[in-house]
């Protein structure tokens, strides 16, 4: 605070398109005076991905927006009435927003509530099993302590929220192994591969352009060891070019003349 920071961000390092997102959620932020800001994406139900929820007291005297974890989501669910647990709804994506480990703090309560509680959260455990027998772990179990669940320690007059952005927009981490991302394509859940994530990358300057009316090809989808994406044009704007996707106009006087193509050889 002494040094006039008022707002930090929180963003998840296998996520190369959160940069994408920032100043959007920053501005929701500081025009509505949120203590907390979660950015989220519609999130498809059983994807190892959190889920935002208000979780109410029994008695209802208290509530809280906070991240659910995807491994406790369907327990909870079907502990509170919900028989189906995490299903899609009739959209086709879970009811509950997909949590994308980016989050916006305002700094005044966030250190003064770092000094009431030395900095010490609650601890969790997500094991990571080989299959559904639940009896080998595929890598070593250990305690976490999440930034997302901050919101726990707020009392009931913090100003806690989210804002939802499209996936494409900002959300398509690096976080799974091959054939982990193949096991997840076959159930309709986003491989959340390096293949993948890299075809995201660029889809995303392709689909800002094409937004300017700029006349972009598109390439079929290849299929690598059981994941398909399609791995053009692998277009690259500077930032020194431009940042926000409404500096790309300025770039592209008359958008109807562009056109780029892709060759195949």
């Amino acid at each position: 605070m002494n040094y006039g920071v008022k707002w930090c961000i929180f963003f998840q390092d296998t996520n190369s398109l959160a940069f994408n997102s920032m100043a959007a959620s920053l501005g929701v932020s500081a025009l509505s005076m949120l203590e907390v800001n979660t950015l989220t994406c519609p999130r498809i139900a059983k994807s190892a991905m959190g889920a935002i929820v208000k979780l109410r007291n029994v008695d209802g005297k208290r509530s809280v927006t906070v991240n659910v974890e995807y491994n406790q989501l369907d327990p909870l669910l079907r502990a509170n009435s919900y028989s189906g647990g995490d299903t899609n709804g009739f959209n086709g994506f879970s009811p509950y927003p997909g949590n994308t480990n980016q989050l916006v703090f305002r700094m005044e309560p966030y250190c003064a509530n770092l000094l009431a509680t030395k900095g010490i959260m609650g601890e969790f455990v997500n094991p990571k099993y080989t299959d559904a027998s639940k009896t080998n772990f595929k890598k070593p179990c250990r305690l976490e302590c999440m930034m997302q669940d901050y919101p726990k320690i707020l009392d009931s007059n913090a100003k806690v929220g989210f804002s939802t952005v499209p996936s494409w927009l900002a959300y398509s981490p690096c976080k799974n192994n091959v054939d982990d991302a193949a096991i997840a394509v076959k159930s309709n859940i986003p491989p959340s591969c390096a293949f993948s994530s890299e075809s995201d990358h660029y889809n995303y300057v392709c689909k800002i352009l094409r937004l300017h009316k700029v006349n972009i090809g598109q390439s079929k989808p290849q299929t690598f060891q059981g994941i398909s994406a399609p791995i053009g044009p692998r277009i690259v704007i500077d930032p020194s070019t431009a940042i926000f996707p409404c500096e790309i106009q300025d770039c592209f006087p008359s958008p109807g003349n562009t056109f780029i193509i892709i060759i195949i050889n």
